[in-house]
């Protein structure tokens, strides 16, 4: 073999090589698989779901070269033809790669999809993004996003992922997603109903409120829905999980279910460790007003309090000074611990729907 011959056999070689990395990521088709569906709530308003795949015990430093790849099934039913993997957390922080327009997939098309990810509806699709561009970046979380519309009609969004991973240049695996070891994903909506195996859609409800006594000056409640005896240690990775509804023009849109007892005396509300899925404290935020008079569903990882005791199930309406009189009002339900598979552990949903206890500060809570 002359050395002409020689160096063209070991080009074929590489571009061989090059080509069994390449669809390294993809090869298995038998890999466990998630579905995730999200109903529209009102239509024509905006919507959209968000789903938390994985949290990385350790930010993942993204290398030159790096490719996001994925198999992606959009429903031939689903009221999008949408979504798709983010990375967020690290140095992407929050912003993430969806709105990044150098961050494309093989045909050209950001993680929110479009006419090839349409196109493919109701067959596997497989998806390659050239992260060069977040080159030097970190992120620490695998997040699913439906896209957002303020078109939707009445319908139900679903999508099915497998082999989600990111390789290095030469097809090392950075980080992955598997569904059978990584629990059920946690998510976040605005005017959708995710499908979760722990929750109930027609549960009872608990009912608070409290009416305002002088405007302008600060005021707040707090209601005991729930006391146990003797009191529950809380298991290692659980989650505390329930839905809350706080009624439109009332005088906030805020509040959260809090634990208290032997364990955790000043509660959950104060602690910065205790937040939702969304980022946001027991005492609301952002996600939550998007939602005001709509059913939301919040997540709370209770990790760090594993072993730690509670004896009540609170709900606080949060701290707020109305302008005017006026009335706070809230539908709680499906309050349980729940574990990483979302199978329920212990409902905590009181047998009462009305007339609890409460501690009101500048309110006659009812």
């Amino acid at each position: 073999m002359n050395r002409h011959t020689s160096n063209l056999v070991m080009a074929a070689g590489f571009v061989l090589l090059a080509a069994i990395l390449s669809t390294a990521a993809i090869a298995d088709t038998n890999a466990p698989s998630i579905t995730l569906r999200a109903t529209v709530i009102n239509p024509g308003k905006l919507a959209l779901a968000m789903w938390t795949l994985k949290m990385l015990a350790e930010p993942v430093a993204i290398t030159a070269g790096a490719v996001l790849t994925y198999d992606e099934f959009v429903s031939s039913t689903s009221i999008r033809k949408s979504g798709g993997v983010e990375l967020e957390g690290g140095t992407l922080q929050s912003a993430g790669i969806r709105d990044d327009n150098r961050i494309v997939d093989q045909a050209g098309e950001t993680l929110r999809g479009g006419d090839a990810l349409g196109s493919h509806a109701g067959a596997w699709y497989t998806r390659r993004f050239d992260l060069s561009a977040a080159a030097g970046k970190s992120f620490s979380k695998f997040r699913f996003f439906s896209a957002e519309s303020d078109t939707d009609n009445a319908g139900t969004y679903e999508a099915r992922l497998r082999n989600v991973r990111i390789t290095d240049n030469i097809g090392k695996i950075l980080a992955s997603y598997d569904p059978s070891r990584d629990g059920f994903p946690l998510a976040v909506a605005i005017n959708m109903s995710v499908d979760d195996p722990a929750v109930t859609a027609n549960g009872p409800v608990a009912t608070v409120s409290a009416a305002v006594k002088t405007p302008g000056t600060m005021c707040c409640s707090m209601w005991t829905l729930k006391t146990i005896d003797p009191p529950v240690s809380i298991p290692p990775g659980s989650f505390l999980v329930y839905e809350v509804r706080v009624g439109e023009g009332g005088i906030g849109q805020l509040g959260g279910v809090e634990l208290e007892g032997p364990g955790l005396p000043g509660g959950l509300r104060d602690d910065a460790r205790a937040k939702d899925q969304a980022e946001d404290q027991v005492r609301g935020g952002y996600f939550q007003t998007m939602n005001t008079g709509l059913w939301y569903r919040r997540y709370f990882d209770l990790s760090p309090y594993a072993g730690q005791t509670f004896a009540a199930v609170r709900y606080f309406s949060s701290e707020y000074q109305p302008k005017t009189a006026g009335t706070y009002h809230a539908d709680i339900r499906n309050i349980a611990l729940i574990d990483a598979a979302h199978k329920v552990i212990m409902s905590l949903q009181p047998s009462e729907t009305s007339g609890f206890p409460a501690d009101a500060n500048n309110m006659t809570a009812n």
